[in-house]
């Protein structure tokens, strides 16, 4: 999940909850946690995120996103496709499936 990560809080842990899977959740790039500069740009965040993901080494994934974070998922799915299986939108939050390698 990409965003505010407090304000991701509840749905993190519902979807937790009903799915039984790990959820991560990440401030997206100039909101509280996350590094703040001036510079911004929607690929140097996907760059961050790729970076993130292979960290962890996540393999398959659903990526959730509001604000900040949906237009990330948009620009993650348009350059990294690759990984990229699915993006749908759902009110105001964009969800990419990444699909292993």
């Amino acid at each position: 999940m990409l965003g505010s990560k407090t304000n991701l809080n509840t749905m993190g842990r519902q979807i937790a909850v009903k799915s039984s899977r790990k959820v991560v959740k990440l401030d997206a790039r100039n909101h509280k946690d996350s590094t703040h500069t001036k510079e911004f740009s929607y690929d140097r965040v996907v760059k961050e995120l790729k970076i993130y993901i292979d960290e962890i080494n996540i393999k398959v994934a659903k990526l959730l996103g509001h604000s900040i974070g949906g237009r990330t998922m948009m620009t993650f799915a348009r350059t990294k496709l690759d990984m990229f299986h699915h993006l749908s939108r759902s009110g105001r939050y964009v969800h990419l499936s990444l699909q292993p390698e």
